[in-house]
């Protein structure tokens, strides 16, 4: 007999490119949220490039953070409002080339968010 999933609420139609990674983050990061009951108190900042089109693939609170600075917009989203589950959705370009330094530095101040990277294979 075959198990059939229903797909998570907070899904909705996805930009994503077929094949691409993108869209089994999308619908495994919706899956975690609506387990663990996070999907009313969850805030996002999304990247540029490939991952802005979360944005329409998902119905949550989100920010779409200037080419490199999601971490640092994360940061400062967690500190305003520490009640949230924040985190992070950016491609490999976005989070490691021109954004390292906001990347590795919200490591090194251990902050409470959670970053998502996607290494698509469209960067370097």
């Amino acid at each position: 007999m075959a198990i059939e999933k229903k797909a998570p609420e907070l899904m909705n139609y996805s930009l994503f490119c077929g094949g691409c990674g993108h869209g089994v983050l999308l619908r495994l990061i919706c899956e975690c949220l609506e387990e663990y009951g996070l999907d009313k108190k969850t805030i996002a900042a999304i990247g540029v490039g490939c991952s802005c089109h979360l944005k329409s693939g998902i119905s949550i609170d989100l920010i779409q953070s200037p080419h490199g600075r999601a971490a640092a917009v994360a940061t400062g989203i967690r500190r305003a409002e520490p009640d949230k589950f924040v985190f992070t959705y950016q491609g490999d370009g976005d989070a490691y080339n021109i954004g390292i330094a906001e990347t590795l530095n919200a490591a090194y101040r251990n902050e409470n968010i959670c970053v998502f990277t996607v290494n698509n294979g469209n960067f370097g």
